[in-house]
């Protein structure tokens, strides 16, 4: 609906590194139920994106706004801590380094939710993902590496936040894998309402759960539209090289349908 607010919105986002301009004015919005690829090369400025949004770094300029609320960039405390969590969380390439490797997997979930004091359940957020008493009962050692990032997943979605950022969060996987877990997420995002923002080099990925991509190169947007014409007619060279590596046999954007 024009005019109303966006579930994110990002405003002319700036971030440098020793002189470095690692994001240069990017403006973006997700609205709600969306999911957006943001899509480039190592050095694009994706990942720094990423960790912005989540806190991890702080711009330099710009602003971030979840539900039409600026999201503070200097969190002091803990309510304000807790809050910044609850607005964006994020799911990383490798799970196993952001998971305890002490503690079960049901006990990692139960103490997100007891620390966001939300109404889920242990059991029901391991359902939601593919999981079980059985998996709840083991470690971060003794899953497989897509078992591993369907509970980052699961402990995410128990701080019940608006927005999921994924970075790299596939690439890790073989392919097989890679399919359940965006089929996952897919299924997640039309049950909860929730926005992604999915970090990726590949646009393979990007193309299988997003609605739009948004192409970075030097820290900058060379072109952001619908998934489906962004694949099917790209309109910059970068983008057509991006297309052109995909590493897919026997994908094609025309297969696209």
């Amino acid at each position: 609906m024009t005019g109303a607010i966006p579930l994110l919105q990002v405003d002319h986002l700036r971030k440098s590194y020793a002189k470095v301009l690692a994001v240069d004015d990017l403006s973006f919005r997700l609205e709600p139920g969306g999911a957006l690829g943001i899509v480039g090369e190592s050095g694009s400025g994706k990942t720094t994106t990423a960790r912005m949004l989540v806190g991890m770094e702080r711009p330099d300029g710009g602003r971030i706004l979840v539900h039409g609320a600026p999201l503070a960039t200097r969190v002091h405390g803990r309510a304000a801590r807790l809050a910044r969590a609850k607005a964006v969380q994020i799911v990383f390439q490798d799970p196993y380094l952001s998971l305890d490797p002490r503690m079960t997997v049901g006990a990692a979930i139960h103490d997100v939710l007891h620390l966001h004091r939300t109404a889920g359940q242990v059991g029901d957020l391991l359902a939601r993902v593919g999981l079980g008493d059985r998996e709840a009962a083991l470690l971060p050692r003794q899953l497989s590496g897509g078992q591993r990032q369907r509970v980052a997943i699961a402990r995410a979605l128990a701080a019940e936040p608006a927005v999921l950022v994924l970075d790299e969060a596939v690439s890790a996987l073989d392919v097989s894998v890679q399919a359940q877990v965006l089929n996952l997420l897919s299924d997640i995002r039309r049950d909860t309402g929730i926005g992604l923002i999915f970090i990726s080099h590949d646009l393979a990925v990007i193309r299988y759960v997003c609605d739009e991509a948004l192409v970075m190169r030097r820290g900058q947007t060379v072109e952001h539209r619908p998934i489906t014409d962004l694949l099917t007619t790209p309109h910059h060279s970068y983008t057509r090289l991006l297309l052109s590596s995909v590493p897919r046999p026997g994908w094609h954007p025309e297969t696209l349908s």
